[in-house]
Order: structure tokens, then sequence, then C-alpha cells
């Protein structure tokens, strides 16, 4: 782990119930990475549970202007129901 971003590594999420099937949750970064002593934000996540999961993946539909988490809302759409069954997807925003 980089030194000074041991903060934000350990962080746990706080997951919420949100917009029927989904969770959200809000993650704090640093806005320079190269300072991480300096400000800080908060990021929107959005999760769709599974119920077998595996682990989670992170679904970022590239940018700029892409929302990861309409992306995950998106979800049965753009990922196959095994991927579903198995992988909790998250996106960012």
């Amino acid at each position: 782990m980089p030194a000074g971003l041991e903060q934000y590594y350990s962080q746990a999420l706080a997951w919420s119930r949100c917009e029927g099937e989904f969770e959200c949750a809000t993650m704090r970064v640093p806005l320079d990475y190269s300072q991480p002593a300096g400000e800080s934000i908060d990021i929107a996540l959005l999760r769709l549970r599974s119920a077998g999961s595996m682990g989670s993946i992170v679904l970022n539909p590239g940018g700029p202007g892409g929302s990861g988490i309409d992306y995950v809302r998106a979800a049965r759409v753009i990922t196959s129901d095994e991927l579903r069954a198995n992988f909790n997807l998250v996106g960012f925003d």
C-alpha cells in the first residue's frame, strides 16, 4: 500500500438499500493521489448484490462522460446471468 493512503484503503463502506434492488454507499478518496494528506472527496457507489457472491467486480464504461452508476443499473442488459449470479457489481460516479 502506498504511504499515506492507509486511511482510504482501510475504510469500511456503509451500504444501504436504495433504488429497489440496489445498494448505495460513498467512498472517500484523495483528490490528488500524489498528495494523500491533501483535500479529499466522496464518490458515490451503487452495488447490485449477487446471491452467491464470489467477490465484487467494478464496472466502468470508460469516459469521459460515462456513468458507472448507470452502467450498473443496466447490468441485466450488459452482463451475463452467470456473472450476476456469482459477483456483486459495483459502479461509481
